[in-house]
């Protein structure tokens, strides 16, 4: 065995594996965000 070899072996011994994924499907789902009031012009005019 090279050394290049040897080194690959350890660093593939040592890698990270993925986590197993939750048992509910929509544990990685957000929350649906809340309206935002329509933009309103600057140069607007205010009503009286």
């Amino acid at each position: 065995m090279t050394a290049r070899q040897i080194k690959d072996g350890i660093r593939r011994f040592f890698k990270r594996q993925q986590p197993e994924p939750p048992e509910d499907p929509y544990a990685y789902v957000g929350a649906p965000k809340k309206p935002r009031p329509p933009y309103r012009s600057a140069a607007a005019e205010p009503e009286r």
